[in-house]
């Protein structure tokens, strides 16, 4: 039978579009359903920033009647100021097993991208690099498995895990239950996780010490978790950690007291842009957010001047990724301040 591609328009015309996702997994045991009202609002315009500079196509694909397929195709005008490749994406690519219709939906996403000006295509990216990025190409038959990754403000801290034992009904980690581990790491930085045997303190041991073998942090602070990698601050000793999910290993990204007349200070809470920008605030210090460039490159960003006796906390993107707010903890009377600064943060080379 002929494939039936139909075009859908962002924020009016997308209820087959998220049912089609639906209809091509429903038989999978492993497949845990996102909240419709979530992908709606990434949908539509009014409600995701990431349209105030971008562009969106959505294809369903239709067999005799029946929904078989879907795709999304975008073009952000960020992305091409910085890059200037003439790239567009394409994403939210879920279609029944059958080749052809995969086939015929790239090709319409493809056309229609090329009509804009674009020569590649790049994908599944759904819609931006801010959201859901790459594709399951092995492992369907397990079931998604998440992990929360935690610092612990103590000098003779731990870096630890949590395991939750499953999803709950809405498609979200169970953190009712679960494992807490924490991490020995080797000399080479090699991890090796150990699970707490008593996580609620009933013994009257703390937490941190009932694994003889795990490495201490010293004051643990911020952390985040960005493409693979969790990154973790310690004010103790002034350094940002990376954490390498999948290899499993731990390395120190910045090392504070191996310089001298360091840039950085009083190390606190970390956020990760979406182009690998790994920003520290300072608790302290010089009141400043420095980003670490992948590059390793440091780049102060912000200084908040004539608070001395505050923090800066909380630094956090909008989803855009062009708009960066903070606080000044404390301020200059104490009651604290919010700041948002505008991007965008990257220039064209």
């Amino acid at each position: 039978m002929t494939i039936e591609i139909r075009q859908h328009t962002p924020g009016d015309d997308i209820d087959d579009f998220i049912q089609a996702g639906r209809v091509v997994f429903r038989d999978d045991p492993a497949w845990v359903a996102p909240l419709n009202m979530d992908i709606r609002d990434r949908l539509t315009p009014a409600k995701n920033p990431f349209f105030q500079h971008g562009e969106v196509a959505l294809f369903t694909a239709w067999r005799g009647g029946r929904l078989v397929g879907r795709c999304s195709t975008s073009i952000d005008q960020e992305h091409l100021a910085l890059h200037q490749d003439d790239t567009g994406f394409f994403g939210f690519f879920d279609t029944v097993d059958d080749d052809e219709v995969g086939a015929v939906l790239l090709d319409h996403a493809r056309a229609w991208l090329r009509r804009r000006g674009m020569k590649h295509m790049r994908g599944p990216i759904s819609l931006n690099m801010n959201e859901e990025v790459g594709i399951l190409v092995e492992g369907h038959e397990h079931p998604p498995a998440v992990m929360m990754d935690l610092s612990e403000d103590e000098g003779d801290g731990g870096f630890y895990r949590f395991r939750p034992a499953g999803m709950n009904a809405a498609g979200f980690p169970d953190l009712t239950a679960g494992a807490l581990e924490i991490a020995e790491v080797a000399a080479d930085g090699a991890v090796t996780w150990h699970e707490v045997p008593d996580p609620s303190n009933t013994s009257g041991t703390s937490v941190r010490n009932q694994v003889a073998a795990a490495t201490r942090f010293d004051g643990g602070e911020g952390i985040w978790y960005h493409d693979g990698v969790v990154y973790l601050s310690t004010k103790g000793d002034t350094r940002v950690w990376a954490y390498d999910v999948v290899a499993q290993s731990i390395a120190v990204l910045y090392d504070g007291e191996a310089i001298m007349d360091p840039p950085l200070t009083g190390v606190d809470n970390v956020v990760v842009s979406c182009c690998g920008d790994v920003l520290v605030a300072e608790d302290g210090g010089s009141m400043q957010i420095v980003a670490i460039l992948p590059s390793g490159e440091l780049k102060p960003l912000v200084q908040v001047t004539g608070q001395d006796d505050s923090e800066i906390t909380g630094p956090a993107f909008d989803p855009s990724g062009t708009r960066l707010y903070f606080n000044s903890q404390r301020g200059t009377t104490g009651s604290g301040f919010t700041y948002e600064i505008t991007g965008p943060f990257h220039e064209p080379a």
